[in-house]
């Protein structure tokens, strides 16, 4: 096996020896000056250096030559080997190839996609450019605006801190959280307190309150903090740096911004220790004028008690009077033999009757002052029917009078004008036994009163002049009506029904 791998050199080695006979051989023949065998084994000293050099020569060509030999040997061996894996990887790289072509082919129709979908989105973005570069110009137009709002408000800032900052009031701003952001500089005249206190220690707007105040402006602010919509007031005292209390007129109010986003809170203190002194006087000076006044109405109502019961005794006094008139003018009456005369008796009677039933209604009624008209009227019916002796189921009396009172001026001449005219019913409408209704209605407008009175009595012919009459009862009916400042209409129409309305006397 190392033969063969090295017959190169063997054969290298058996030209130089080839070489070595030759040349000793070519020597002998041409100097003739030795044999063969000593130019073969010992050759002078120029030709042994010549022949060996040659020998090396050729040995190293032959090894060269085995090595290059035994090397592109081995290198074709690596060559074949290389090209079988060559051609695995080649088989490999064919599938992956196939692989990745198939994978690049779906890459290559995905990319195609997104470049359509790329073209779509530029087209949507040259549409969106075109509504950015107008939106830009809106922008820029709205910057202008926004930087003239800003100086604008740059100067309402200027103004407002200058407005706050030299203003009498305690002015100051909290936070969303509460915290102090401004303080005016007048703190320091309310409180002895710098505005750098307060910023470094915001406890020290809870801590200058008076001891009694605390709790109720401690629930005042945390209500306040809950109602945003609403601004509120409280009065609470101070303790100033010098121990003076003072009164505060505390206001505040939740400061939204213009998206209604909460910025914080806005509180005004002003100063009302004046003012609460004053206050405090004019309470001591209330309460000594209310118990001066209780004192002096004390003593009035006892003198209109006083009075009352003089009223009262008058009003009974006047009534014990009539009545003696009344009883005077019955006495008188039964010695008249004259009917005319006994006649007018008999009315002057009714009417001295109708003015003491005033009398008497004031005298018995609760209210000295007044006398309800309903209760009057009825009662003054009564008694002309009893007068004239008329029975109750051939005529019958109504009355409609919610709730009307009226003092003794009016009272009198109303009463007056009430007795002549349900008289005159009594005696002139109902006739040879007819039955009807007399009915009175009497209503309050103001300071008049409207009196309707009527029957359904056979009525006033139309030919007489009531307005113009003898009888003395229309006269004076009409008479006490221009007194109140009234009128007096007459409806023939259905019986008789005189409408008048009067004034109250004050």
């Amino acid at each position: 096996m190392a033969l063969r791998d090295n017959k190169i050199v063997l054969m290298g080695l058996g030209i130089a020896l080839a070489w070595w006979i030759l040349e000793s051989a070519i020597h002998v023949v041409v100097f003739g000056d030795s044999t063969f065998i000593q130019q073969m084994f010992s050759p002078g000293t120029h030709e042994l250096w010549m022949r060996t050099l040659t020998f090396a020569i050729i040995i190293t060509f032959s090894i060269s030559a085995q090595i290059l030999f035994n090397g592109q040997k081995h290198a074709q061996e690596e060559l074949i080997k290389y090209h079988d894996h060559l051609q695995e990887l080649v088989a490999m790289r064919t599938a992956e190839l196939t692989e990745i072509n198939e994978n690049l082919r779906q890459e290559i129709a995905k990319r195609k996609r997104v470049e359509e979908a790329l073209l779509k989105k530029q087209q949507d973005l040259e549409t969106a450019y075109e509504e950015i570069t107008v939106t830009g110009e809106e922008l820029h137009r709205n910057y202008d605006e926004l930087s003239k709002k800003e100086q604008a408000l740059r100067q309402s800032e200027e103004k407002f801190h200058a407005m706050a900052d030299f203003t009498y009031d305690w002015e100051y701003w909290q936070g969303p959280d509460k915290s102090l952001i401004y303080i005016s500089p007048s703190c320091e005249c309310l409180t002895g307190y710098t505005q750098q206190e307060f910023l470094v220690d915001p406890q020290l707007l809870l801590e200058i309150i008076h001891p009694d105040d605390r709790t109720f402006v401690v629930e005042h602010n945390s209500y306040a903090w809950g109602h945003p919509q609403t601004p509120l007031s409280v009065d609470f005292r101070i303790i100033r740096r010098d121990g003076t209390v003072r009164w505060i007129a505390h206001t505040c109010q939740q400061i939204t911004g213009p998206d209604g986003k909460h910025s914080g809170r806005r509180v005004s203190n002003r100063d009302i220790t004046e003012r609460k002194q004053a206050e405090e006087k004019l309470k001591r000076f209330n309460e000594e004028l209310e118990r001066r006044i209780k004192e002096r109405t004390e003593q009035i109502n006892a003198s209109l008690e006083e009075k009352e019961v003089l009223l009262r005794e008058i009003h009974h006094r006047v009534n014990n009077n009539l009545q003696i008139l009344i009883s005077l003018l019955t006495l008188q009456s039964r010695y008249i033999t004259d009917e005319k005369t006994l006649t007018a008796i008999r009315e002057s009677r009714n009417r001295i009757q109708a003015m003491a039933l005033v009398h008497e209604k004031l005298y018995r009624s609760g209210n000295i002052a007044k006398i309800g008209l309903d209760e009057y009227v009825r009662f003054l019916g009564a008694s002309l029917f009893q007068f004239y002796a008329i029975p109750k189921k051939e005529i019958t009396f109504t009355t409609d009078i919610p709730d009307v009172f009226i003092d003794l001026n009016t009272a009198i001449p109303v009463g007056l004008i009430l007795n002549e005219l349900i008289s005159n019913s009594l005696k002139h409408a109902f006739s040879n036994g007819r039955n009807g209704e007399i009915s009175v209605a009497i209503s309050r407008q103001d300071h008049s009163l409207t009196i309707i009175i009527k029957d359904t009595g056979m009525g006033i012919p139309q030919d007489f002049d009531w307005r113009n009459t003898g009888s003395l009862g229309l006269r004076l009916v009409i008479s006490l009506v221009e007194q109140l400042d009234g009128s007096i209409e007459l409806d023939r129409t259905a019986g008789t029904a005189f409408t008048i309305v009067v004034k109250e006397k004050e």
